[in-house]
């Protein structure tokens, strides 16, 4: 018989969640029982649990200790997060989980605070001699609009974000030469493109924003990779390709 592991996934609407649980069941080693968590009662990822929990997302005071009593209550031995927002949270409390049986497999507070903001990213991964693409940091309309021009707009197509989101929310291009007229009548209505104009439009009355990492456009394919490190020496890489 097969040694049992209890998870506690949260996020379980993530785009991830399917994936994960139907891998892991697929073991030969475990069985593994997933008691799934999201803020929505309605989450994808519900379908496959063994137990569902509709708890407080992680911008709210009541989520840590939320995350202890289930953990306790439930006899989690791993929790497996899904949701970039709530790593910080999670890993501040890995000693308290700890006394309570659960562990979880994640990085330091230090190394997250610089992974999730993209602008302390690139400033670390730029001091450590690995090369990044040109970028600013901006908080201000007037900023944004000096790095934009800054970075070659119009002649270069230039792009931006909120430095601290998840997935492509917030990515904007700016890029003169697009064809606007196909954008309009032949692309979905959900193209990262925006003109110059829209996004005066948008700022105009604005004194501050989000903060807002705005780079260089890299042309060509775009990659991710997931990494599994330890201490620096990587397990496992799984590069994938995004096609759309």
């Amino acid at each position: 018989m097969k040694p049992s592991i209890r998870i506690l996934l949260t996020g379980a609407g993530s785009p991830a969640a399917f994936g994960v649980i139907k891998s892991l069941r697929l073991s030969d080693a475990y069985h593994f029982e997933f008691v799934c968590m999201d803020s929505s009662p309605n989450a994808s990822g519900f379908y496959l649990a063994d137990r569902i929990v509709v708890g407080p997302k992680a911008t709210d005071e009541a989520f840590v200790p939320f995350i202890l009593q289930i953990c306790e209550n439930e006899k989690i031995d791993l929790i497996f997060s899904l949701v970039t927002g709530e790593l910080i949270k999670l890993a501040s409390i890995q000693d308290k989980l700890a006394e309570i049986g659960t562990s979880i497999l994640i990085s330091s507070v230090a190394a997250l605070t610089d992974a999730i903001h993209k602008g302390k990213l690139y400033a670390r991964l730029r001091k450590s001699g690995i090369e990044t693409p040109k970028f600013y940091v901006v908080h201000t309309p007037a900023e944004l609009i000096e790095a934009i021009h800054a970075l070659g707009y119009p002649q270069q197509p230039v792009c931006f974000k909120p430095t601290v989101t998840d997935g492509s929310r917030g990515f904007h291009i700016i890029d003169r030469s697009v064809d606007r007229r196909r954008l309009l009548f032949y692309e979905k209505p959900n193209s990262a493109f925006i003109s110059i104009s829209e996004l005066h439009d948008v700022i105009c009355r604005e004194k501050t924003l989000p903060e807002l990492i705005v780079m260089e456009y890299l042309p060509h394919e775009e990659y991710s990779v997931d990494v599994l490190a330890d201490e620096g020496n990587v397990i496992v890489a799984v590069p994938r390709l995004r096609e759309a």
